[in-house]
């Protein structure tokens, strides 16, 4: 691991270039801009994070925050920034998450297989076995 440092724009939302595995430390004013500085694992592969700024007072992405983690605050003269991750990965060929998205699509795909196969079975009519055709329940622990 090593403390890598990654220079930050004056934009909204920005896209950083950094290492699968990494840990945002911190976010300071230095004497030629802002700059981040995190922990990174350079033998990972490199992903692209969105990196989001907002000023004091300024909307925030309605869409976005519920995705942001908040990195730090940043006082640049009388301005005040203050800086989001935003964890929808760019990179989907390296996005952690897109298994679970293929898990849960998994999980979607059997919940219309087993409400088809419930209605196969309410079409047929088929009988429970522990309800006699009166409707009467049959007790199975007498079996």
């Amino acid at each position: 691991m090593k403390i890598w440092k990654f220079k930050l724009e004056h934009e909204r939302t920005q896209i950083i270039k950094m290492p699968l595995k990494s840990e945002i430390m911190d976010i300071q004013m230095q004497v030629d801009g802002i700059s981040m500085w995190a922990l990174c694992d350079p033998d990972t592969e490199e992903i692209e994070v969105k990196i989001n700024m907002y000023g004091t007072g300024w909307e925030t992405h309605s869409n976005d925050k519920i995705n942001d983690e908040y990195l730090a605050t940043v006082q640049q003269g009388g301005l005040v920034w203050h800086f989001f991750m935003n964890h929808e990965f760019l990179n989907t060929e390296t996005d952690p998450y897109s298994e679970m998205d293929e898990i849960w699509a998994h999980i979607q795909d059997q919940d219309i297989m087993i409400a088809g196969l419930f209605k196969l079975l309410e079409d047929k009519k088929f009988v429970n076995p522990d309800i006699l055709e009166d409707g009467t329940n049959i007790d199975i622990s007498t079996r």
